[in-house]
């Protein structure tokens, strides 16, 4: 029997279409239902994981609506950027059953490390702009001690990635926990690598339970 495939996820409680990954409502902030992305279309996780790549370099998106305060709801950039880590594990686990996604996996990749936030998305003050040059001249020294290639945390990345691939799902989990960089590297570094982790691990920990679900059923 042909799933059901849905493109969003609709709010129970106020109507708000929200992104077939989000745990609760972005507009009431509400819990979601529960979406098996094993009913994901290839062309339909493609479009998703370029989506969120895409809106990446973003600082935030905004969705046009505002809360009970009156203020506006946007989506900040560590958001955008958990959707596109999620997708990307999920992308990686379905090419490892359908080798012909490896080349759009792997170039969408390259596309995603490669992007860095807009650091102003509306008018930029000169002022700002002068003041932030200063800043980072001013650090460089600080900066190049702490910017050195994170090779382990790189090369447990490549392992858990080959791991999801080949459906080891237990042993990916395990793998991600060494996805980490020491006290020695930047905060920022620091700071993306435990993003990447963090998501990664929520991202095969959901499909666990979907397999362990469709174990169940059969």
């Amino acid at each position: 029997m042909a799933k059901n495939i849905q493109t969003s996820n609709v709010c129970n409680s106020c109507g708000g279409m929200n992104d077939p990954l989000a745990e609760s409502c972005i507009y009431c902030k509400k819990a979601l239902p529960k979406i098996d992305s094993e009913s994901f279309s290839n062309e339909l996780l493609i479009e998703k994981t370029s989506e969120w790549i895409s809106k990446s370099k973003l600082r935030y998106i905004k969705t046009g609506k505002v809360d009970a305060n009156r203020q506006d709801i946007e989506i900040p950039n560590r958001e955008i950027r958990a959707y596109a880590d999620k997708y990307l594990t999920l992308l990686a686990y379905r090419a490892g059953k359908c080798p012909e996604l490896n080349v759009i996996y792997k170039e969408l990749k390259e596309n995603f490390l490669s992007v860095k936030p807009t650091l102003f998305q509306n008018s930029t003050s000169i002022y700002l702009v002068v003041t932030l040059s200063f800043l980072v001249i001013s650090m460089g020294i600080l900066y190049l001690s702490t910017s050195a290639e994170p090779r382990a945390a790189k090369k447990a990345l490549k392992a858990t990635e080959s791991l999801i691939q080949q459906g080891r799902l237990d042993e990916a989990l395990r793998k991600s926990e060494e996805v980490f960089v020491p006290e020695s590297y930047s905060d920022e570094t620091s700071a993306e690598y435990d993003r990447i982790r963090n998501n990664i691990q929520t991202t095969i920990k959901d499909l666990k339970a979907e397999q362990d679900k469709q174990s169940s059923d059969e």
